[in-house]
C-alpha cells in the first residue's frame, strides 16, 4: 500500500468518526473456529459497492461480522444514508463500533 493510499484511508476513518479503523482484532475463540478481525480496504469497498452493484435509497445494508464498521463508515463517507444494520460476534467490539457509529445499529 502506498503511502497517498493511506493518507487517504486515514482521511476517511478520522473525518467521518475520528477513529482509526484498520487493523486487526484478535479472535475472540481461543481456538481455530473464529478468525481475527481484519479491516476492508476503501478501494476495494469503492469497487463493490459501486462497480458492481447500484445501492438504491430505500436499500437496507447488513453486514455481518462488521468489526469496526469499516464498510459502513465508508458508505456514510460516500453519502449513503441507507438503514445499516451491523452483526459483530465480538461483543466488546460491537458495542465500541455502536458507540461510533449511532447511524448504524449494531448487534
Amino acid at each position: 500500500m502506498n503511502i497517498l493510499n493511506s493518507l487517504r484511508n486515514l482521511f476517511i476513518d478520522f473525518s467521518t468518526q475520528g477513529a482509526f479503523l484498520a487493523g486487526e482484532v484478535p479472535s475472540i475463540d481461543c481456538g481455530e473456529m473464529v478468525l481475527p478481525t481484519v479491516h476492508s480496504g476503501y478501494k476495494q469497498l469503492e469497487i463493490i459497492f459501486f462497480d458492481f452493484f447500484t445501492i438504491s435509497e430505500n436499500d437496507v445494508i447488513v453486514d455481518v461480522g462488521c468489526g469496526k464498521g469499516r464498510v459502513f463508515n465508508y458508505l456514510l463517507y460516500k453519502g449513503l444514508k441507507n438503514k445499516m444494520i451491523g452483526y459483530e460476534i465480538n461483543e466488546l467490539l460491537a458495542k465500541k463500533t455502536r458507540i461510533l457509529r449511532s447511524e448504524v445499529k449494531t448487534y
